[in-house]
């Protein structure tokens, strides 16, 4: 099995000034991204609900979420992420890289964008 970690780019929303870059793990069996809640309350992002998931491992978590924008590879878009614990490991969900047009290639071992016909 393969280990892929991205670094993504997150704002508050698109334009924004104040970005900040976290290294994350991509994780095709977690329903939401999960970025340190340090970072997304440094740059403004404030959370709106509660989402409850369970990670690939099987744990299960229920973390506050909202809105960030976030730039993956020169590709970018507003996605709900969870506000994660100081012990959470910074994670990329697979539907977020679906939002991106990104799709994991386990036959060649990478992260590709989609390509469009």
């Amino acid at each position: 099995m393969s280990v892929w970690y991205l670094d993504v780019t997150v704002r508050k929303h698109q334009g924004a000034e104040a970005a900040r870059v976290v290294p994350c793990y991509v994780d095709l069996g977690v329903e939401a991204s999960v970025l340190p809640s340090d970072v997304l309350a440094e740059l403004g992002v404030v959370p709106d609900s509660t989402a409850a998931f369970r990670r690939l491992d099987g744990a299960k978590l229920k973390r506050r979420s909202g809105w960030a924008f976030l730039e993956v590879e020169g590709r970018s878009a507003y996605e709900r992420v969870a506000f994660g614990e100081p012990d959470d490991i910074p994670l990329l969900a697979k539907s977020t890289l679906a939002r991106l047009e990104l799709f994991v290639d386990p036959l060649h071992r990478g992260i590709h964008p989609l390509k469009r016909n």
